[in-house]
């Protein structure tokens, strides 16, 4: 039971495309122990985005930068599923996964809807993963919008 209880668990946060890169923010829920070998998949339209966070410490979000993924990086991709549907516009497949400090592994996927909204005056846009694409439909979100800078 204390191994499961210290074990890490993670989220993660998607931000607008900037062309070639997504942002992304890897999100500490909880657990004791560290993090180590992070990797996060991202497949919007527009293509596959790789990032890899070496370790993450307890209590700690790290942001990054996902890049496009090279032809051998797609070919390892641990989310076979994202191959089966090229997402439309606003939608995306995330997955990462991550070990612990005793070699366990874990990892998420979803599907989820992103909306971008232009941030007031200031050039940055909103991201607020898990909205329903429905007007008038109440946000589901599970992590808080996050804003970025393109």
């Amino acid at each position: 039971m204390a191994r499961k209880v210290a074990f890490p668990h993670l989220g993660v946060e998607t931000g607008a495309s900037g062309g070639l890169y997504v942002p992304v923010t890897v999100k500490w829920l909880h657990g004791t122990d560290p993090a180590y070998e992070v990797e996060i998949w991202i497949r919007r339209n527009e293509g596959y985005r790789h990032a890899w966070i070496e370790d993450i410490a307890p209590r700690d979000d790290v942001r990054s930068i996902a890049i496009p993924a090279t032809k051998d990086e797609m070919a390892n991709c641990p989310f076979p599923g994202f191959e089966k549907e090229v997402p439309d516009v606003k939608w995306e497949w995330v997955g990462m996964c991550w070990f612990g400090p005793d070699g366990t592994s874990a990892s998420l996927s979803e599907k989820r809807f992103y909306a971008i909204h232009e941030a007031d005056g200031q050039g940055g846009c909103t991201v607020l993963p898990g909205q329903l694409p429905v007007p008038g439909a109440k946000a589901i979100n599970r992590a808080h919008p996050t804003t970025w800078e393109p």
